[in-house]
């Protein structure tokens, strides 16, 4: 038990660490509504709407990164289950 304890205390200290996945998917945390008032105002009227295509720019290709990784993850799974079959 006593060779154990320091792997036990590395993995509780890594475990604090670990973030939870948010409702949305990702592990992106937002500005509570709180500390939205500590952001800057905006500087210009077409700034608003610059900063509204970004961010469904990132949106966009956050859910593409998602859909690649989740087509990737079918992949192997599909090779693995392949190789099992063959043998």
């Amino acid at each position: 038990m006593r060779r154990h304890a320091g792997l036990i205390a590395l993995a509780l200290g890594m475990a604090g660490c670990a973030t939870t996945r948010l409702p949305d998917g990702s592990r992106i945390q937002r500005l509570a509504p709180s500390d939205a008032a500590a952001i800057a105002p905006v500087s210009s009227p077409e700034e608003p709407k610059r900063l509204a295509q970004l961010n469904a720019q990132v949106l966009a290709d956050q859910q593409a990164a998602r859909e690649r990784e989740m087509r990737e993850e079918t992949w192997r799974r599909a090779q693995r289950q392949w190789a099992v079959d063959l043998h």
